[in-house]
């Protein structure tokens, strides 16, 4: 299927990885113009911020995002890629083919990276979960 979607967009240096060991993200990262995150479409899923994203952001790398919610809220506010609904392979098509068209490719990786900075650093976190204790 992701050959065919290769195919059908008209790209050669489409490269959909699959599963790797986490030892090898950052050069797979690295290597990437952009990163593509998935989700089912599920409510409960739909409701989470994947660490997958956040590793993404971390990153500074643009992101096609095909999921629901909270993520592609995420995504959108951070100005920082594409959006599609979950499992809609269509979109997801059309999110890429936005992707290659734009030409601030680089500005998406900063902004990623700026809103993680922004929101998501461990010192972010544990201010968030102090104040949240002193509640």
């Amino acid at each position: 299927a992701c050959e065919k979607l290769a195919e059908e967009l008209n790209v050669k240096n489409l490269v959909f990885s699959g599963k790797k060991p986490f030892s090898e993200m950052p050069a797979l990262y690295a290597s990437a113009d952009a990163l593509v995150l998935t989700l089912a479409a599920n409510d409960l899923i739909a409701h989470t911020l994947p660490n997958k994203l956040l590793g993404y952001m971390a990153a500074g790398k643009p992101i096609i995002a095909c999921a629901d919610k909270e993520a592609a809220r995420v995504v959108d506010e951070a100005k920082c890629g594409f959006t599609a609904p979950a499992e809609d392979d269509e979109a997801l098509a059309e999110s890429i083919r936005e992707f290659i068209a734009t030409s601030d490719k680089a500005t998406l990786g900063k902004n990623a990276r700026k809103y993680y900075e922004n929101h998501f650093t461990t010192d972010i976190f544990l201010k968030t979960l102090k104040s949240l204790m002193a509640e």
